[in-house]
């Protein structure tokens, strides 16, 4: 399934708009992109001898071409936002501050984006394994690696163990991700989430949920410990979400 896109946003004045994150500031785009999707389908009998077909497997291939790479003001929060497996958008490394413009920057498109490349495997079982990475053309270097093993019995249990890899301008990001979910009762459910960082070699996040959910609203507190460098000064904090679902049964709260 291959798709040919193209882009264009003209760069115009932002000065005036309030840059709150990453999302406010509006990026100039001239770029071509380009996605091939590879789909694999399988057919199995059930247990009562009907034939069920299946996607068990997805490769996915992305990659955008700017057709007039320029140097372009960038707001700092934009720039900070950008991610390796993001084709949308792709600079070179250094940014130059504006004088007299606080919070916008100088920043040189890249003429190719990373090349992107997602992996899916879903067997007709309750586990799934999904791969992401992204090489950089223009260097020749993988920026981002990310593995993802899932498994789940019935509604009853989950659980996930991950792998990121990330390249750093000083060192490079490793680090390990496990994920466990409980229902303890009906419509109750407990979650936690850890990060080991291969590079510190501690554990830089504990998250322990728990989850109420009817067919109308749902309500999630979820507790949050992150190690931060200075090892005498962690970060704690406490979350509560409340949701009313407008349509019963058609929406799930998100883990």
């Amino acid at each position: 399934e291959p798709t040919i896109g193209y882009v264009y946003i003209p760069e115009v004045d932002q000065d005036d708009l309030p840059q709150f994150d990453g999302t406010d500031f509006i990026s100039p785009q001239n770029r071509i992109l380009l996605l091939l999707n590879n789909r694999f389908f399988a057919t199995v009998l059930d247990p009562e001898g009907a034939r069920k077909r299946f996607e068990f497997l997805t490769l996915n291939l992305e990659n955008s071409i700017a057709l007039d790479p320029q140097t372009r003001t960038f707001s700092d929060l934009f720039l900070d936002s950008l991610q390796p497996e993001d084709i949308r958008q792709a600079v070179e490394q250094g940014r130059v501050p504006i004088p007299g413009r606080p919070g916008f920057s100088k920043a040189t498109e890249r003429r190719f984006a990373n090349i992107v490349g997602r992996m899916s495997i879903t067997p007709p079982w309750p586990v799934s394994l999904d791969v992401s990475g992204s090489l950089n053309p223009e260097e020749g270097t993988i920026e981002t690696g990310n593995g993802q093993l899932s498994a789940s019995y019935k509604d009853v249990a989950s659980f996930g163990l991950g792998y990121t890899f990330r390249r750093g301008e000083d060192e490079d990001q490793q680090t390990l991700i496990g994920d466990v979910g409980l229902t303890i009762l009906e419509g109750t459910r407990l979650t936690y989430l850890g990060r080991y960082d291969f590079e510190r070699e501690v554990f830089v996040e504990h998250q322990a949920g728990l989850i109420y959910q009817t067919c109308c609203w749902a309500l999630n507190v979820t507790y949050t410990h992150r190690n931060t460098e200075n090892v005498d000064d962690p970060d704690n904090d406490i979350r509560v979400n409340f949701e009313i679902f407008t349509a019963p049964g058609r929406r799930e709260t998100e883990n």
